[in-house]
C-alpha cells in the first residue's frame, strides 16, 4: 500500500524538497501519469487520454521521485487537477 507522506517524517521530505530546489514547506509534486491498459468493455471511451490510447491516471511523488500516493482508479480522460481535488491528499494538505 503506498500512503502520502508515510514512507519517512514530513521534516526530512520538506528538507530534502528545500536543498534540491530551494522551495521551502512543500511535501510532494502532484503529476500524473498515464499508464496504458487494455480497451475495458464497459465506459471504453473514458478510458482513452488526450494522446488517444486507453490509460489510467496516477500521482504524487517526493523529492527523491518515489511515489507516495496513487490514485489507479482514473480513467486516462481526466484531468490531473480533477484528481488532485478530489483526493484525500487535497484534503489533508494546506498550500
Amino acid at each position: 500500500m503506498v500512503v502520502f507522506p508515510g514512507h519517512k517524517p514530513v521534516r526530512n521530505i520538506k528538507e530534502e524538497f528545500h536543498r534540491i530546489a530551494g522551495l521551502p514547506n512543500v511535501m510532494g509534486c502532484v503529476d500524473g501519469t498515464q499508464i496504458p491498459i487494455t480497451a475495458p468493455a464497459e465506459n471504453e471511451a473514458d478510458y482513452v487520454n488526450r494522446k488517444s490510447f486507453h490509460s489510467i491516471n496516477v500521482q504524487i511523488c517526493d523529492a527523491a521521485y518515489i511515489v507516495t500516493n496513487v490514485e489507479a482508479k482514473w480513467p486516462g480522460s481526466v484531468h490531473d487537477s480533477r484528481i488532485y481535488r478530489v483526493s484525500s491528499e487535497q484534503q489533508i494538505c494546506t498550500w
